[in-house]
Order: structure tokens, then sequence, then C-alpha cells
């Protein structure tokens, strides 16, 4: 029987060299290294907690927790986090050979299929836990750049800094960035609409730029706020969680409508302001970007609507209880601001003005939080 016919029939060949946390047992299947589980689990839950793959790896490696005799790596963190095969899946054929005379051997890019045996052997986490790490994962790799005019196209998203992914203008809806202010020697942190960075205050007028210890104090105040009310909070988030839902077919239309809509706008936008950077600005030029801007505020309001008509998942109840217990671990009193506790509970953060945020938590829970 070739390969490809085996593939097609699920039968499976086990590499155990490189996979960590698993051994081959004595009847000849897949079980679980003891000492090594654990740890493979703490990665995945570092992971979604905030903590990028070199954070992990300096922890593991403070530590002196070794990967098989070795230092812990980066590439050997993201392989651990991208391997399907921790949640019992195998995904077969992800290469092929080219050439038989030369062995040459290529990565599997649609070229010919791959083929999927779930719930193939015992599963190290859950799966609701690996889907959940694959979505993060996406997020980070798809994010685009926030700044028109930086030199490429490769995102600012940055899990270092939580409010890199949260913080936006209530004015013009950009994302602030985190900018270092230094005057007669001395450094001062603070966050900075991103529309104002680039063009000053030709689209966002009103955009305040925040000291970082001013929003870090308005977030830990919202949070201890939070903490103090724990067990009905839990309850509330767990219902939020609950009503999560798949979006049906024809929501899945309209939101794949409206971003290829903002897809186009954002090209357009860039395309605009390459022709002023030409030419120079005109009341023409000036006008085509507030139209284009305002497309765009109408264009997000219109996904956030759509994103909430959602129907019920079947395995949303199992993530609930996971982030519910997680929620649950955080310390009731809480002295300082955290970048990760911040990365687990807060969905989004609206400036509203220079004295005000409206802090999203991951639940859909609003608060107003004065500054």
């Amino acid at each position: 029987m070739s390969n490809r016919r085996a593939f097609e029939n699920g039968s499976v060949w086990y590499r155990y060299q490189n996979w960590y946390a698993y051994r081959e047992g004595s009847d000849g299947e897949p079980e679980h290294v003891p000492e090594e589980l654990p740890i493979l689990q703490r990665i995945c839950k570092e992971y979604l907690a905030g903590a990028t793959p070199r954070m992990i790896r300096d922890g593991l490696n403070r530590e002196e927790i070794a990967n098989r005799g070795k230092p812990w790596t980066v590439p050997a963190i993201r392989r651990i986090l991208a391997d399907e095969k921790n949640c019992g899946d195998v995904l077969l054929q992800k290469t092929y050979t080219v050439d038989y005379l030369t062995k040459k051997v290529k990565k599997k890019n649609g070229d010919v299929p791959m083929y999927l045996v779930k719930d193939r052997h015992i599963a190290a986490i859950p799966r609701e836990m690996y889907d959940s790490i694959q979505a993060e994962a996406a997020r980070h790799a798809a994010k685009k750049n926030v700044s028109d005019k930086a030199m490429t196209e490769r995102g600012k998203y940055s899990r270092k800094f939580a409010l890199t992914s949260l913080l936006y203008c209530g004015e013009c809806g950009s994302a602030y960035r985190r900018c270092t202010w230094t005057s007669n020697g001395q450094k001062r942190i603070v966050w900075r609409c991103v529309s104002r960075l680039d063009h000053g205050k030709k689209y966002c007028k009103r955009s305040p730029t925040i000291d970082e210890e001013k929003i870090h104090a308005a977030l830990l105040a919202t949070m201890t706020r939070v903490m103090q009310d724990r067990s009905h909070l839990t309850e509330v988030l767990r219902e939020g969680l609950e009503a999560i839902a798949i979006p049906s077919d024809g929501v899945q239309a309209s939101l794949s409508v409206i971003q290829d809509r903002l897809e186009a706008n954002e090209t357009e936008f860039d395309r605009l302001i390459y022709q002023m950077g030409q030419v120079g600005a005109s009341d023409t030029l000036e006008q085509k970007a507030k139209l284009l801007s305002a497309e765009r505020q109408h264009l997000l309001q219109a996904q956030e609507e759509q994103q909430g008509k959602v129907t019920k998942d079947e395995s949303i109840s199992h993530l609930s209880d996971h982030i519910c217990e997680r929620f649950l671990s955080i310390p009731a009193e809480l002295t300082e601001y955290n970048d990760r506790l911040v990365y687990q509970l807060v969905a989004a953060v609206k400036v509203v003005s220079s004295e005000k945020i409206k802090i999203t938590f991951k639940n859909a829970l609003e608060m107003d939080q004065a500054m």
C-alpha cells in the first residue's frame, strides 16, 4: 500500500524522537512521559496567559528545567504550541518527496492533500486549549502595522505590553502606541494615538496623550473593584462566555463582505497618503481622506454588530470552565499593575478623554474609570 493510500485510510506512524511529553508505550501506542507532561501543560497555559515564547523559554531556563538535557529555545517552544498531536490529533503528509532520486523533501503547501486523524491517541491538553492557542497565534501573525508611515507591513502587535493590542482612540478609532519622551535627561513613558503621531491634527483633533503610570493606575483601580466581587463576577463571566456563539451562514457572509471592504478601505487610504506625499495635500485629497476615515468607522461599527449575531457553540462550556477556573486563581488583593493579568481579563480599553477611559472585559462587562 502506498503512503498516500495509507494516509487516506488513517494509518499512522509516530516519530517519538522530537515529540515532547510522549513516548512509545508497551502496546505500541503513544503514552505520556510523566515528568515532561506538566512542563508541556505549563508552556501552553503561560502562552494563553499572555507570555511570549521568549518569556516562557527564559522562565524554564531560569528554573533550570531542561528540554531533554538541553536548554530551551524559542523554536522548541513554538513547535510545542503548534503541534496538533498535543490534543490527540495527527496531521498526516505535512511533507512529501519531490524527487525520489535526490530524496528532496518539500513542505506541503496545497500541492498535495493532508489528512487529519482526530482523537487518534491520548491528549496532553484539552482541544479547547489547543484551539485557543492557534487562534492567538493567528491573531499575532495576522496583525498589520497600525501606522501607515512604518517601513513594513509587519504588525506592531506585542504581547509584552498588553495595551498595545487593547488601547484605542475614542475619537478616530486608531490604536494607541507606547512612546518614550526625554526632557532634561528625564524619560517619560506615554501612550499616543497613532493617527496623531502620523498626521498631526489633520484627522484626529482631540485625542489626548496619556502618561503610562496614569493609565496603569486607572486599570489597577478598575480591576481591584472587579476582584472585590469575584464570586458574582465569575457567574457573570460564565454567562457571558456561554452566550458566545458561532455565526450563522448569513452572518458569516456579511462579516466576510465587511472584512473585504475594510481591507479595500485600508488599501485606498494607504494609496491616498502616498499620493499626498508625492504631490502634496489638496482640498480634494483631504476630503477623500475624511470620507475614507468615516467609512472605516461605519464598517467597524457594522462589523461589531454582526459579530454579536451568533448561535451557541457546543464546546463553549468547556472553555467557560477553563477560563473561570483561571479567573478564580487570580489573587484577590491586587497591589500593582500586571500586563499579563490585563491581557487575560480585558478585551479593549477606549480612551474617552484625558480624564476617562472605558474598559471592556472579555465577558462584555463595561466599566468607566476616571484617570
